[in-house]
This record gives C-alpha cells, sequence and structure tokens, in this order.
C-alpha cells in the first residue's frame, strides 16, 4: 500500500465528504482517484483521434488497411495485423492511453449497436 500526503485542510473536508457517504476516507480517495484517471484517459483519446483525422489523408496514402499507433499526436507503430501491434504497443507503453486504429477511407468509425427487444407473443 502506498501513501499519499496532501494538507490538513484539504484532508478534513474530504473526511467531512466520505463521512457523508459512509465511506472511509481510503475507499472514496480510492474512487476519486480512478475517475479522474478515467477522465483524463478519455480527455488524451480525444486529442488522439483529432490528430489521427488531422493526419488521415497522409495515413490513407501511406498505410490504407493497416492499423496504426497514435501517440501524443504522433504515428509511433503501425502493423497489418491488429493484435501484433497491440501486444507490441502494450509492450513498449504499459498503462498509457494510445490509439490503435485500422486506416480506412472514413475518418470516423461507424459502430453499430443492436439491441435487443422483447415482444409478448
Amino acid at each position: 500500500m502506498s501513501q499519499l500526503m496532501i494538507n490538513e485542510k484539504t484532508y478534513t473536508q474530504f473526511k467531512r465528504f466520505a463521512e457523508q457517504k459512509k465511506s472511509s476516507v481510503e475507499l472514496l480517495a480510492e474512487a476519486v482517484i480512478r475517475d479522474y484517471i478515467r477522465r483524463e484517459k478519455r480527455e488524451i483519446m480525444r486529442q488522439e483521434i483529432a490528430a489521427y483525422n488531422a493526419m488521415h489523408t497522409k495515413l490513407v496514402a501511406d498505410f490504407l488497411g493497416q492499423y496504426v499507433a497514435i501517440h501524443q499526436g504522433t504515428l509511433i507503430d503501425h502493423d497489418q495485423d491488429e493484435l501484433t501491434l497491440y501486444f507490441r504497443i502494450n509492450e513498449k507503453y504499459p498503462d498509457i492511453p494510445i490509439l490503435l486504429r485500422q486506416v480506412t477511407n472514413e475518418t470516423e468509425e461507424t459502430i453499430t449497436i443492436r439491441s435487443p427487444r422483447f415482444e409478448n407473443v
């Protein structure tokens, strides 16, 4: 277990929130930090998607049909096989959000989600 040092005033305020939520300070802090990390990763991915869109024309010309890895707005790797690229990127950049996407003629990927519908028979 690791320790995190915060000033006394912040701790006191946070402890009050934990008490109101009927939670321990540790559990609430863990939840808040995880939520913060999740939001930051989403924002990083938004930036990587914007970078992908900005370089899309060049990517189509050079890597159409391949999978690309975008990190900090830069193409860092590519491969014909998505899984091979994933494992290579995951080994080099563990726990860092990196956009992996197949280069297609369309900049935006269309995802169709089918929802089951129940009908009385």
